[in-house]
């Protein structure tokens, strides 16, 4: 459950960085306003780190999960479906953008250039922020440690009262 939370929270903050700050840089650049080689470099460094870790914990928080409802160590039903589905939909759409960000250079011009980066930014944010509510779903999917069960063995025979 806690990787699931830092991937969501990780997920989350790659999405607003990509929709912000990161889309910034490749609009000032379409609209022809001056980029310096340092903001660039610094936004592509910057970039390059943190989908790599968001992307790392994401898929290590989505393989637990898939391990637990394999095990059935999470409530199951709709929410654990629903929420793989959107996870999926989240990496496919991930996937798209990087294949759009890969073919930035093949743009003829600056603006071309730009608005290709926009395009591919503005995608591989949406597939963060669809990854961030899949791991959201996936936390409140999770039950406690002890798996289906424990709660009734603790208690034993009598549901929580002394049978004396």
């Amino acid at each position: 459950m806690v990787a699931l939370i830092l991937a969501a929270l990780l997920c989350l903050a790659y999405a607003v960085w990509a929709f912000t700050a990161r889309r910034g840089v490749f609009a000032d650049f379409a609209d022809g306003n001056a980029v310096s080689a340092d903001d660039a470099k610094s936004s592509d460094t910057l970039d390059t780190i943190f989908l790599i870790v968001a992307g790392v914990v994401a898929l290590v928080a989505l393989g637990l999960w898939i391990a637990r409802v394999a095990k059935k160590q999470t409530k199951g039903g709709a929410p654990d479906i629903i929420g793989l589905a959107i996870a999926g939909l989240g990496l496919v759409t991930v996937l798209v953008g990087l294949y759009l960000a890969s073919a930035i250079t093949d743009a003829d011009g600056q603006s071309a250039q730009g608005d290709k980066g926009i395009t591919a930014t503005i995608v591989i944010g949406a597939g963060f922020a669809l990854i961030a509510i899949a791991c959201a779903v996936g936390a409140s999917t999770a039950k406690g440690r002890g798996g289906a069960g424990t709660e009734d063995r603790r208690r034993g025979p009598g549901g929580g009262y002394q049978t004396w």
